[in-house]
């Protein structure tokens, strides 16, 4: 049994624009969980052939506008069910091939 909670999921894969200074992803993201999910922010990796990292940056997503008991306004919180868009643009490491990516979601759970 797991305890009810946020869970925020990629709703498909992201659409890349390809250029040789970066890549730029986009797409949609869901929170299906039970619970609000806070701070939630879209994380993208570049990598080159051996592994190495060329290009790492991350946004927080548009969502729902909230005070927090410590009186932090922000405007990146999921309701279960909430869909939000992102559009992250990566930059390649100068001199760097991006040859393959990676794609995370981070998450906070203040309740």
């Amino acid at each position: 049994m797991e305890k009810p909670g946020p869970k925020v999921v990629f709703l498909g894969d992201p659409f890349i624009d390809y250029y040789p200074d970066r890549q730029i992803f986009s797409g949609r993201i869901q929170n299906v969980g039970e619970i609000r999910a806070d701070f939630v922010r879209v994380i993208g990796n570049l990598f080159d052939q051996t592994t190495q990292n060329t290009g790492l940056d991350s946004i927080f997503v548009k969502g729902k506008k909230i005070t927090y008991r410590t009186n932090v306004v922000s405007d990146t919180a999921l309701e279960p069910g909430q869909i939000s868009t992102y559009v992250l643009p990566v930059k390649v490491k100068n001199g760097q091939k991006a040859e393959y990516h990676t794609m995370d979601i981070k998450w906070e759970q203040t309740r």
